[in-house]
């Protein structure tokens, strides 16, 4: 089968999408499938390096953070993929490279299916500032990728239910994101483990709560800075790995809450991200607006147990006591931490590695895909 994925985030991205669509590509390659990747170029030159097309693309970091727009389309090298007839395209992204995802589609008379990656309601202030309007604007948008696709594909249940209750009526499916197990756990000895504590000045007796991600409003970090400003857990560290737009708004809540044991890295590369899981004993979060939240499973591959706000993105992922706690309150989250911190975590640590082993291969992640390419080219055909 031969599968075009057009993306907006590639491989000089360090975000969900971009992670998402790298382990698609590997795992449908190692299935056999013939795939190419069309995406934006980091710079204004479009080029095509192996089977990946970079398109011209421009800075558009003003709009959203490290984001890229569409600049100078090359006919030529649309016209090559139009030329090698792709049986389907996978989109992955709603802008820049959707158009061209669309374009291809309508000349070689394949289908569309559409990964939905981002609630982008919880997005909205970056453009609108009115929560209404642009809750509002945003679901009038996913309504019309869905009538200009095939199908859609949603990395959670929580997503498909949203999709349904915008009033999407494309086919959907679930299909949750593989991970590259062999790339993000981490199989470093203890000499290495002590060395990274020792750099980032991490006391050796001190257990590490771990959080990864963007720092962002929407990801709710200082509902967890603050919690553990009242609790303040004397055999701990708060480690933060990421950047992002609300970085100051964290370092001020970090001051204000006089969280004097919390420790921020900035970005780190994605390759380096499996170091700061093996040093880290409990990965946490607040966040209400994953579609599925791959750190979570990156954190779960590692073994580390979840302590995260009881969330629909979380179903089939975190398992009450079996692979960590999910919380409503301050008053849950200080009871499962202390649990956490103090008692044995061991049987914890090996469900959540079984979990993942079992659930999220690449494999899995590719073979499910390949079955939603079937009955969508069946749709298609019909």
């Amino acid at each position: 089968m031969k599968i075009l994925i057009t993306t907006d985030w590639y491989k000089t991205a360090a975000n969900g999408v971009a992670t998402s669509v790298r382990n698609l590509e590997k795992g449908l390659r190692e299935c056999g499938a013939d795939v190419r990747i069309l995406t934006l170029s980091p710079n204004y030159r479009s080029y095509v390096k192996g089977s990946t097309t970079y398109i011209s693309s421009l800075n558009a970091g003003k709009i959203y953070p490290n984001a890229r727009i569409l600049a100078i389309v090359r006919r030529k090298l649309i016209n090559d993929l139009i030329d090698w007839k792709p049986d389907i395209i996978h989109s992955q992204c709603e802008f820049s490279t959707f158009i061209m995802a669309r374009r291809i589609a309508k000349r070689v008379r394949c289908p569309i299916v559409h990964t939905y990656h981002t609630i982008y309601e919880d997005y909205s202030h970056y453009i609108i500032h009115n929560k209404r309007l642009g809750k509002n604007a945003m679901i009038t948008f996913t309504k019309q990728i869905a009538k200009r696709v095939d199908g859609m594909i949603a990395p959670t249940q929580k997503v498909s239910d949203l999709l349904m209750r915008y009033g999407c009526r494309t086919p959907i499916w679930v299909m949750p994101t593989g991970l590259d197990l062999a790339k993000i756990c981490s199989h470093e000895d203890n000499e290495h483990k002590i060395a990274l504590k020792r750099k980032l000045g991490i006391p050796l007796d001190k257990k590490v709560i771990l959080y990864a991600g963007r720092l962002a409003s929407e990801k709710n970090i200082t509902e967890i800075i603050e919690m553990l400003g009242h609790i303040r857990p004397k055999n701990a560290v708060f480690l933060l790995v990421g950047d992002g737009p609300d970085r100051k708004g964290v370092e001020k809540s970090i001051a204000d809450n006089k969280l004097d044991f919390a420790i921020m890295t900035g970005m780190v590369k994605p390759r380096d991200m499996r170091f700061y899981y093996g040093i880290a004993d409990i990965f946490v979060s607040a966040s209400r607006s994953e579609t599925q939240g791959l750190t979570y499973i990156e954190a779960l591959a590692n073994g580390l147990p979840l302590l995260c706000r009881r969330d629909q993105c979380l179903e089939n992922v975190l398992i009450d006591g079996v692979t960590g706690y999910a919380y409503n309150t301050e008053e849950d989250f200080a009871a499962h931490l202390e649990e956490l911190l103090d008692g044995d975590i061991s049987k914890l640590k090996e469900n959540a590695v079984n979990l993942i082993n079992r659930q999220y291969s690449l494999k899995n992640f590719a073979e499910h895909a390949l079955k939603i390419y079937a009955e969508c080219l069946n749709f298609y055909d019909d």
